[in-house]
């Protein structure tokens, strides 16, 4: 098990501002960018089975903005589980799941959240190398055809 607490401090942080023409433009701001939060991870073996499960709670503020200070595209709660099946000590084959919690866009409305599914198939070629082939995204999750799907429904 391996348990982490984190806090950032970003003082004076570089930020993308559009002005009044839609211009972008660079800007240190006066207050700070603020991350804090916890991530535990557990790791376990049976056999010639591993299984990794990861929880991550993040809290990401823009100090600096009144109003909503929320970070846009940081999700809050995250969850992770990878299960690796060794076959004869060179094969490998591994199924990883991730979910994403709801998130705020860039203009802060509401992101669903949504789980993200991968798989691998790796050899090992002696010591010193490894072909895998990776497979992400098995169920084609796309968030743009979920919303709008969503707001057909709606």
């Amino acid at each position: 098990m391996n348990q982490a607490l984190f806090l950032t401090n970003i003082n004076h942080p570089v930020i993308a501002t559009l002005d009044a023409n839609q211009n972008i433009y660079f800007a240190n701001q006066d207050q700070p960018v603020v991350s804090k939060g916890f991530d535990i991870y557990l790791k376990g073996s049976i056999n010639d089975w591993e299984l990794y499960l990861g929880y991550t709670f993040t809290i990401a503020k823009y100090k600096f903005q009144e109003g909503n200070q929320i970070i846009p595209l940081t999700p809050k709660n995250r969850a992770a589980m990878t299960v690796v099946k060794d076959f004869n000590g060179s094969w490998k084959f591994g199924v990883e799941a991730s979910y994403n919690g709801t998130q705020y866009r860039m203009d802060y409305s509401k992101t669903l959240d949504y789980l993200f599914v991968a798989a691998m198939i790796s050899k090992d070629l002696g010591e010193h190398f490894t072909v895998a082939l990776n497979c992400e995204n098995l169920f084609d999750y796309r968030q743009s055809r979920k919303e709008i799907y969503i707001l057909e429904v709606l």
